[in-house]
């Protein structure tokens, strides 16, 4: 940052403020506003989105593909939060946070929350922010799709992990769900690389 302020000759304290302007005034949009579909009408648009990414539109009714991600953080000191030590995740060996996440076809978040500190597991933390209730909220036969670290319900569909992945269905299944699931790497990337 202090670079820009320099180059175009303004305080850091302006510049921020110019950055918060432009986040309040972006955050007004109504066209970018993240939204989980809710009623049936958005559910099925949002299905047909997904179905011409199918392969042979071989899954029809996903509305929503989920993942978590891990920012890395700055440790919170101990006068901050109780437990320091629940930040540091030993899968990903960095401070973090969980952050859990559902987009559409085109790469949007529909949702997005801080579930808790890097040691939360993907299958609390789920819950934690919310957005299983969302999921199980969906209306027929609606789906979203998720990696292997979170429970099946009635309307969360993860991908097969273990032996059963081995048998023809479930392979099956986890090749035509990952053509979906790869939405979520891909906007988290996006969003961690559009500096």
């Amino acid at each position: 940052y202090s670079d820009v302020a320099i180059h175009v000759n303004v305080s850091i304290t302006s510049f921020f403020r110019v950055v918060w302007e432009t986040v309040d005034a972006i955050n007004k949009v109504d066209a970018l506003k993240m939204h989980f579909p809710h009623t049936p009408t958005e559910c099925f648009s949002a299905a047909e989105a997904f179905t011409s990414l199918s392969y042979k539109s071989a899954i029809t009714n996903c509305v929503s593909v989920i993942d978590g991600y891990n920012p890395e953080i700055k440790c919170p000191t101990r006068s901050k939060v109780g437990n320091v030590r629940a930040f540091f995740s030993g899968h990903k060996q960095k401070n973090c946070v969980n952050v859990q996440a559902a987009v559409d076809a085109y790469c949007r978040f529909q949702f997005i929350g801080v579930a808790g500190p890097g040691n939360m597991r993907d299958r609390e933390a789920i819950k934690r922010c919310g957005l299983l209730d969302l999921v199980e909220s969906l209306p027929g036969n609606y789906v979203a799709i998720l990696d292997c670290a979170y429970a099946v319900k009635t309307h969360s569909v993860p991908l097969f992990f273990g032996v059963d992945k081995l048998t023809p269905w479930c392979d099956n299944f986890n090749f035509y769900g990952s053509q979906l699931r790869i939405r979520s790497e891909m906007a988290f990337t996006l969003a961690s690389t559009a500096s």
